[in-house]
């Protein structure tokens, strides 16, 4: 008999030690593609909309709505600390 926690990790897809809000993350990708492609210091304006079309693009794939805090949160880590 499986216990319920395990079954529960089975459930949502996600290996041990793997990324828990994987929408946030693809999210936080996307908008960190979209800013290195300006390859400059981007205005804070431009990165704010930036993240929220992430956002909305992201969750518009999924059905999860992904905050824009979260996300500005996530860039302003480290890489080293992101874990993708």
């Amino acid at each position: 008999m499986r216990c319920a926690f395990s079954m529960f990790v089975e459930t949502i897809g996600r290996r041990p030690g793997g990324v828990r809000d994987q929408p946030l993350h693809r999210a936080a990708r996307l908008a960190e593609v979209l800013l290195s492609l300006l390859g400059r210091r981007v205005p804070d304006a431009m990165r704010t909309a930036t993240i929220k079309y992430a956002c909305e693009t992201e969750g518009d794939d999924t059905g999860v709505a992904v905050e824009p805090e979260r996300v500005r949160d996530l860039l302003n880590r480290p890489r080293a600390r992101r874990q993708y």
